[in-house]
This record gives C-alpha cells, structure tokens and sequence, in this order.
C-alpha cells in the first residue's frame, strides 16, 4: 500500500516523500477504512486554505487512492482502518556567511577582506499521513512529504 498524495498550491520545486510500514503487518487482511478530521498546524492568520477545505480535499484523493487498491471506504464503525492526517506550512529561512570575496572576483584591493553573504526566505509545506487499525489502534503505515 504506497499512497504517494500531493496536496498545494503552486508549483513544486523539490519533494521529499518518505513511507513506512510497520513490521508484520498483512494488509490483505484488511477492506474497509475511513478518513478522520487531521490536525491543521498553519497559524490561522497564514492559511491560505480554509481548514475544511483541506480536509475534503486529502479525503477525495485518500479514497480514490485506497480504492483503486481494492479497499472499501465507510463512514460508520464497520471500517477496520483510519486514516488521519497532520498538515501545514512554514516559513523557513537560511542564510550562510560566502567568506571572504564570496567566490566572486574583486575589482579593487578594498575588495578582498569583504564578506559576501546570502539569504533565502521560502515558504515549505508538509503532510503525513497515518494509517492505524481501529480496532488495535496500531499504526501500520506513515507517509511523511515536504
């Protein structure tokens, strides 16, 4: 069960996925599963997607995903598996000190003792899903993504 889901807005310019499954765990065992409310961590003031919103949308593709995998999606207590969700953004910086002349050519004596600098502000979203069996309240699949 590798359930690879991109959810954002905006182009992507490089993405880490990472997926684990628990140890001893039969997947054929399972066929009914269903999707909980996750946790939403952006400050409210920085959404740029209302939280319902979000839901839905990670709800849509998670059964899609877990259908075409033979698996049946219910909203009532017969579902063996939950999915859940925490998801968010947050603004990173990074800076770093170039040293002396930067790795550029100088033009002057003055030059030389000068220190270049350069710093970058972006924005990084994640999301990680859990996959946990009801009735154990085991985790049995992860899939963290930035």
């Amino acid at each position: 069960m590798y359930l690879i889901l991109l959810v954002g807005h905006g182009a992507t310019l490089a993405q880490t996925v990472k997926t684990k499954i628990s140890s001893g765990v039969d997947l054929t065992a399972y066929d009914r599963f269903t999707v909980v409310k996750g946790e939403f961590t952006t400050p409210k003031d920085e959404r740029k997607i209302n939280e319902q919103t979000l839901f839905q949308e990670i709800k849509k593709v998670v059964i899609s995903e877990l259908e075409s995998r033979g698996y049946q999606y219910v909203e009532d207590s017969t579902a063996q598996l939950k999915v859940s969700y925490v998801a968010g953004s947050f603004n990173k910086l990074e800076s770093e000190n170039l040293g002396p002349m930067g790795g550029t050519p100088t033009t002057s004596g003055a030059d030389i003792d000068q220190s270049r600098t350069w710093t970058r502000s972006s924005r990084q979203g994640f999301l990680m899903l859990d996959i946990q069996d009801i009735r154990t309240k085991r985790g049995i699949w992860t899939a963290e993504s930035q």
